[in-house]
């Protein structure tokens, strides 16, 4: 080894961390962010920083077949990069975030194991030498600078190598930035990176930049070819819009251009906020340009139908009468004195604040009770629309908040779903069995939920088939459970706790006698005759 050799060789620590990586090959020039949260990596990175900030990251051909198996050592290539750390910020976690600038190449003498954490001992082998270049060498040298410049011209995301390409002057130096910069195979990068000649790494390098140049070369060529079957599918819409305008003319309209004339007329008169506006727009003059007997066509119509109906402006006026409200809530239920105080409470505050916000009611009792009948009660009394959702074993968190349009079959949430029944942007929207919602691999609805339920939130609710903001800060969410331990804590906390109990014995008797009887006589067809009751 000669003098240049046996300084970096004192310069660098003899033995190192090794960190192996089965996917991704590190070659010299590149920058590598590297998360260190736990296991070998985070040991790993903690020896390095205490023995030169330097360490190892070598390729394994193949991983463990069982996780007992710590590592075998042949499976680790005995040629890897070092690299060093150039920074290192640690998270209130525990995570180290890392940035490696990977040097150059070393080979592995040796490998051993110390619990979890990889140690090599390793030899920097002289890749600094100056050499003297022959005329073929120069030459190729110029041949890779020019081809990585048409390449860069091609593809935008090599144009950060091309600095520090110019100013490359040895061979393998030159041979390991274009490497980097091409994105290789795993085999291509793992011989690159085990072969220590610059010339002959080089010429390596020299004959995959020429393969990449022909392949987009081909590229280019089909999307060219692409461009023309384009243009041709554009005619055949020209001529398609010209033969509808033939039919017009001789009465025969197929009843299409009917249809985009009602949308149109639809969306002028809308009162649409500004975005939801801007959108509908941009999709009608999609709409236009297509063929209509085309299946992009029909969820074009639909997705626009969806946004008109919804009620962006529309709402109900509040009555707010306590008077009115206790007569409803005790016309409608016998008993429940407690929750029908809190109720009264709870619009009392809403007539003195006129605002919006205001606590989440959760009605929690047995079945049977009443508690959804209280929900129409308070909507009756308001005025408003009233709207019920069960969620109960509710799953798939698109259910609530719908869909992207990109699916076949795509719809919005429930949430949009019940407004767009309602015709109303303030309707009194329960959700139903709040304590049977559950969650699985499509995702929680529950997390939907927090945001539903926090009037700061809701006023952006974006549906995912909408794709649009829709303001629900004006709704009234009232939820109902039998029981109150199911519910997530951060979801229950968002919501004011009703409790409503069970009857009494003597309580059933007077529903009996003021609410069953009579509906039953009516049911059976015995309204207005003797009935007996022993």
């Amino acid at each position: 080894m000669n003098k240049n050799a046996d300084r970096k060789s004192l310069d660098h620590p003899q033995v190192v961390s090794l960190i192996t990586t089965s996917e991704v090959v590190a070659l010299p020039g590149l920058v590598v962010p590297l998360v260190a949260s736990e296991g070998s990596v985070l040991q790993a990175v903690d020896y390095a920083l205490q023995h030169g900030r330097i360490l190892a990251l070598a390729v394994v051909n193949e991983e463990p077949s069982s996780k007992s198996v710590s590592f075998n050592s042949d499976n680790i290539n005995k040629v890897a990069a070092w690299a060093k750390i150039v920074s290192c910020l640690e998270t209130d976690s525990g995570e180290k975030r890392i940035r490696l600038q990977v040097e150059d190449r070393l080979e592995i003498l040796e490998l051993s194991e110390k619990e979890s954490l990889l140690l090599a001992k390793v030899r920097y082998p002289d890749s600094l030498v100056d050499l003297k270049l022959k005329k073929s060498d120069q030459k190729l040298i110029l041949k890779l600078k020019e081809e990585f410049s048409e390449l860069a011209d091609i593809d935008g995301q090599v144009d950060d190598y091309l600095f520090a390409m110019e100013s490359a002057d040895r061979p393998g130096e030159l041979a390991d930035l274009v490497a980097a910069a091409l994105e290789l195979k795993k085999s291509d990068s793992i011989q690159i990176l085990e072969e220590f000649d610059g010339i002959k790494r080089l010429s390596l390098v020299s004959k995959l930049l020429s393969k990449r140049l022909d392949a987009l070369s081909l590229g280019r060529r089909i999307a060219s070819r692409a461009a023309r079957e384009i243009s041709k599918v554009e005619k055949e819409e020209i001529l398609r819009e010209q033969i509808d305008l033939l039919r017009a003319e001789l009465g025969e309209d197929s009843g299409v251009s009917g249809d985009l004339e009602e949308l149109e007329s639809r969306l002028a008169s809308a009162k649409l906020p500004k975005v939801a506006k801007v959108e509908a727009e941009k999709q009608f003059r999609r709409l236009k340009q297509i063929h209509p007997d085309t299946s992009e066509a029909g969820l074009m119509r639909t997705y626009l139908e969806c946004i008109l109906d919804l009620p962006w402006s529309k709402k109900t006026r509040d009555k707010l009468d306590l008077a009115n409200a206790k007569s409803i809530l005790d016309e409608d239920h016998f008993g429940l004195e407690k929750p029908k105080e809190r109720i009264l409470d709870y619009l009392g505050v809403r007539k003195l604040k006129d605002n919006n916000r205001g606590p989440v009611l959760l009605l929690v009792g047995p079945p049977g009770v009443g508690k959804t009948s209280l929900g129409r009660s308070i909507a009756k009394a308001l005025g408003r629309k009233f709207v019920r959702v069960s969620v109960g074993g509710l799953r798939d968190e698109a259910e609530l908040r719908g869909h992207r349009r990109t699916y076949v079959g795509a719809l919005p949430g429930r949430i949009i779903q019940g407004l767009r029944r309602a015709k109303s942007r303030n309707p009194v929207f329960m959700l139903d069995e709040l304590d049977k919602i559950g969650s699985d691999f499509r995702g929680d609805p529950a997390s939907v939920l927090l945001e539903v339920l926090d009037p700061v939130q809701n006023k952006l609710f974006e549906d995912h088939y909408l794709n649009i903001p829709f303001d629900l800060s004006e709704v009234i969410f009232i939820a109902t459970a039998n029981l109150l331990d199911p519910i997530p804590e951060p979801l229950r906390d968002r919501m004011e706790v009703i409790e409503v109990a069970g009857y009494t014995d003597l309580e059933k008797v007077e529903i009996c006698k003021r609410y069953l009887l009579a509906r039953g006589a009516a049911e059976t067809g015995l309204e207005g005759k003797d009935i007996e009751c022993s």
